[in-house]
């Protein structure tokens, strides 16, 4: 009997990588040069962190729900981002949105938020 390792079980959360984002970009017929996405497609996916995104600055709409998320981190370089879709993950902190000046649908609902900060001036909330 063949055991599968860890990267290759669907079991379990996964590490968001290029590789996968790629892999997602091609199944969601998506573009794989990352800079020409405006919208990513990542939800459903058992990743448990943002992250590997530098590339993707052109980003409008991110699509991250029911995953396995516990922070949010890695959107340093989303300045475009409008939509962020981040229901249905294992949240408890609202936090470093202050890159994502456009920001105006954000969606948190189904987390464990207790606790709000370094969001910025806290006008895209208004």
């Amino acid at each position: 009997m063949v055991r599968e390792s860890a990267e290759e079980s669907s079991f379990g959360p996964k590490k968001m990588t290029k590789k996968s984002i790629v892999d997602s970009c091609k199944k969601n017929k998506l573009y794989i040069t990352p800079h020409l996405n405006d919208i990513l497609y990542l939800h459903y996916s058992g990743y448990n962190a943002i992250e590997s995104l530098e590339e993707y600055v052109g980003l409008k709409c991110l699509w991250l729900e029911c995953n396995a998320i516990s922070a949010i981190s890695g959107l340093d370089n989303q300045s475009q981002l409008k939509c962020l879709y981040l229901q249905n993950n294992l949240i408890t902190k609202i936090e470093n949105l202050d890159s994502c000046k456009q920001l105006d649908t954000l969606n948190l609902s189904h987390n464990y938020i207790n606790k709000i900060e370094n969001c910025g001036n806290g006008k895209h909330f208004m």
